[in-house]
């Protein structure tokens, strides 16, 4: 008989979804997706002649109808801006030449290799860069590039070819406004900033067009949203596995709600996020497009859950997990210089948590020591996760969990003393 005591499986009930999509995240090579550019091209023929920004923002309006939707087995946040599972995005509008001169060797360079079928280049070839040839921002900045400037990039003296071949990236979108408000709520402020207006003078056409051009945006958005909710619909019908069906039945519902509407559960507010996140994404190939203070805005959402006993802090801590998994689908599609300086497809969406808040008061919460243990669990390279701490203010148990993390060795979080950080922008 063996006397060896077994040991009792500690691990959270929810690991096995983690570990799951983790696995057949790190088991896909990223491709080069260039469903986007093709719908974003096919538009711009047809919208020639209108604004620029209306051009972009029917675009995008024509992404969300037409771009492929997926839910992959077991997730419960749903939505890619790509086609496929891991991926990066060609934005033919920024630099459709980052991919013509690697086109036949992507695939196969040392650092970040992207897939492409022959179909695709194909497409690139007859469709995209025809289009594109001398209209994207890369090409006009080619143009006015300053001459001392143009001097040192051609002695390589300076590299500055990774900032003007993409979007400019390295911001925080009003994340809380979406969720508070929801995309309808949005648009009701645009429709009353366009009557308060004055036609008579000048400057309003140049207004107007704008805004005109943000509700080809919300309209968008909306529709994106919706058509994951049917997809979940649709697979829930062939579904056998009764606990999975509910799940489908449930990413429905969220996804016919939010983000159009107002979040009004945790699950809400986080689906309702990630989906603004991936339209963000699909603006524009740029990395830095930041989560902010997840713990401050979401916290509510997630205490009036528990309050109500709509969830567990386990269910919660899963969803969040969840969360962190799909931030590392979006590979950062970048050229073979760049590559070999900054390889690993890091995307740098930022989230933070932790430090205080608008009074100078312990921010500290239960979502702050959540979204430490969402990093332990998924263990991938994002979320970038960052930490303000307050000695003065945070809890002993707030750092000795950043602490736990930092042990792990996945290099998060990044650690930044709240003290000093809020001198030095008061100083400023």
């Amino acid at each position: 008989m063996d006397a060896t005591p077994k040991q009792l499986d500690t691990s959270p009930p929810y690991l096995w979804r983690i570990e799951k999509a983790r696995e057949r995240l790190l088991g896909t090579k990223p491709y080069a997706d260039i469903e986007n550019a093709r719908i974003m091209t096919e538009s711009f023929i047809k919208t020639e002649g209108e604004p620029y920004v209306v051009r972009k923002a029917k675009a995008f309006r024509e992404q969300c109808k037409r771009k492929t939707v997926r839910i992959w087995e077991d997730e419960l946040i749903v939505g890619q801006p790509g086609s496929r599972l891991r991926f990066g995005l060609l934005c033919p509008d920024s630099c459709w030449s980052i991919l013509e001169s690697e086109l036949d060797t992507i695939a196969t360079r040392p650092q970040d290799p992207f897939e492409i079928s022959d179909e695709d280049k194909k497409m690139f070839l007859e469709v995209i860069k025809p289009y594109w040839q001398g209209k994207s921002v890369f090409e006009k900045w080619q143009v006015r590039v300053p001459k001392d400037i143009r001097e040192l990039s051609d002695a390589s003296a300076i590299y500055v070819n990774r900032k003007s071949v993409r979007g400019p990236g390295e911001l925080t979108a009003g994340y809380d406004w979406v969720v508070q408000s929801g995309i309808d709520g949005i648009r009701k402020v645009i429709q009353e900033k366009k009557g308060s207006l004055d036609p008579t003078l000048p400057e309003t056409y140049e207004q107007l067009t704008y805004l005109n051009a943000l509700l080809y945006v919300c309209d968008g958005i909306v529709t994106l949203s919706h058509r994951y909710g049917r997809l979940a619909e649709e697979m829930a019908k062939d579904e056998k596995d009764p606990q999975r069906k509910k799940e489908l039945k449930d990413i429905s519902e969220v996804c016919q709600w939010v983000p159009a509407n107002p979040a009004r559960t945790f699950r809400e507010a986080l689906q309702s996020v990630w989906l603004y996140h991936i339209c963000i994404l699909m603006d524009q190939n740029a990395a830095s497009y930041n989560l902010g203070r997840m713990d401050q805005y979401l916290y509510p959402f997630y205490q009036k859950d528990i309050d109500e006993g709509l969830i567990s802090p386990n269910e919660a801590q899963e969803l969040l997990d969840c969360f962190w998994v799909k931030t590392a689908e979006p590979c950062l599609f970048q050229d073979k210089e760049n590559a070999k300086v900054a390889a690993g497809y890091m995307m740098f969406q930022n989230a933070c948590c932790g430090g205080v808040d608008e009074s100078g008061q312990d921010a500290v919460n239960a979502l702050s020591y959540m979204m430490l243990q969402a990093t332990m669990d998924v263990r991938l390279y994002q979320p970038s996760l960052s930490v303000r701490y307050n000695s003065g203010k945070n809890p002993d148990s707030f750092l000795n969990k950043v602490v736990e993390l930092m042990s792990l060795g996945t290099g998060f979080p990044a650690f930044h003393n709240d003290e000093v950080g809020i001198k030095m922008m008061m100083d400023k």
